[in-house]
């Protein structure tokens, strides 16, 4: 994600691998290493790493224009995970 106020840019760009696991109609996101890196508006890059918490999401196939969509959120039902898009048509 990148953002520019005033002319001053920030970014921040996060990456993880690991593994999943589907039980029902719940997902488990199971990072095993993932990186955050930074850079605020002129400041000096950063670089931690991400966290490593286990992720719960619900998910389930609506059906819009005729078409099956895999809709994926948090357990309140209404929260996206982060890499979450939904294509608009």
């Amino acid at each position: 994600m990148q953002i520019t106020t005033y002319g001053c840019t920030s970014s921040v760009y996060a990456e993880s691998s690991g593994f999943f696991r589907v039980e029902g109609n719940h997902l488990y996101i199971e990072p095993a290493r993932g990186t955050v890196k930074s850079h605020v508006c002129g400041g000096q890059p950063s670089e931690k790493p991400d966290s490593l918490a286990v992720r719960e999401y619900v998910f389930g196939i609506e059906m819009k224009d005729g078409r099956e969509t895999l809709v994926i959120s948090g357990l309140d039902g209404k929260t996206r995970p982060d890499y979450y898009r939904r294509e608009v048509q």
